[in-house]
């Protein structure tokens, strides 16, 4: 990991144990919504609940991962917004 992450990981509290060989399962957790829809779209929740907006997806997903994350978004809007839940 290059020395610009390895300093803001540190200042968000993670020790170089969480990415010397790699990333940890803690740091992972931290920074990824990993799962399935209901999973997603706790760990969306989570995130909006925090003031994290917008809430990035990425594109090196599988096709199957990609639909999960579709599945949890939809959920939350139509859950949010009544009249988009028709």
């Amino acid at each position: 990991m290059i020395p610009y992450y390895q300093r803001y990981f540190a200042a968000q509290g993670f020790t170089h144990a969480d990415y010397a060989r790699g990333i940890s399962d803690r740091l992972l957790d931290e920074i990824m919504v990993i799962g399935d829809a209901p999973r997603i779209e706790e760990g969306l929740d989570a995130y909006t609940a925090a003031g994290c907006t917008p809430i990035l997806c990425p594109a090196t997903t599988t096709p199957a991962g990609f639909d999960r994350i579709l599945t949890a978004a939809g959920r939350r809007a139509d859950a949010r917004n009544p009249r988009r839940a028709r």
